[in-house]
Order: C-alpha cells, then structure tokens, then sequence
C-alpha cells in the first residue's frame, strides 16, 4: 500500500499537467520542459506510486484508472487549499 508521504506533490502537478494539457507534449509546452523531463517525472510517479497512471499510445497518452484516481483526489485538494487560501485572505483583511 501507497503512504501519502510517499507520493512526490511535484509529480502529482506533472500528471494534473499531462491531464489537463491532454498529453504528454502539451504539459511539456506548459510547463516549460522538454516532453522527456515530463515523462521521466511520470516514470517516477509510477515507480512511487506502483502502478501505471498513463497509457501510451501512438496518438498521445490517457490516463490509466489509477491515474484517474490521483489527479481526481489532487484536484480536491487542490480547490480545497484555493479555498482555504481565500478565507485566510479574508480573514487577514478583517
């Protein structure tokens, strides 16, 4: 089983990345790296995670079910630290 220490916050953003550019070249062009350092990142996730979250394909790579469960669960938290993010805005601004 997975420990949530045990999973990279910086690699998770590259598979949100590759999720949400839709592939691989396109979180690349996003983020400002090669295609290569963004699938070396998502071997890493892999190997940390231990299971496969992208099929590669001639025409791109899709998130596997495990890869689906990650990005959805770092997206929660990502619009949960948005949120708590605004409120201590707020509550600095009181």
């Amino acid at each position: 089983m997975v420990g949530v220490m045990d999973i990279s916050a910086h690699r998770i953003s590259v598979l949100l990345a590759v999720h949400r550019a839709g592939g691989v070249v396109a979180a690349a062009d996003l983020l400002h790296l090669s295609p290569s350092a963004i699938s070396q990142q998502i071997r890493l996730l892999e190997k940390e995670a231990g299971v496969r979250v992208l099929d590669r394909t001639p025409a791109g790579a899709v998130l596997t079910d495990s890869g689906r469960v990650l990005a959805e669960a770092a997206e929660r938290i990502e619009s949960e630290a948005r949120v708590n993010a605004d409120q201590i805005n707020r509550d600095a601004q009181s």
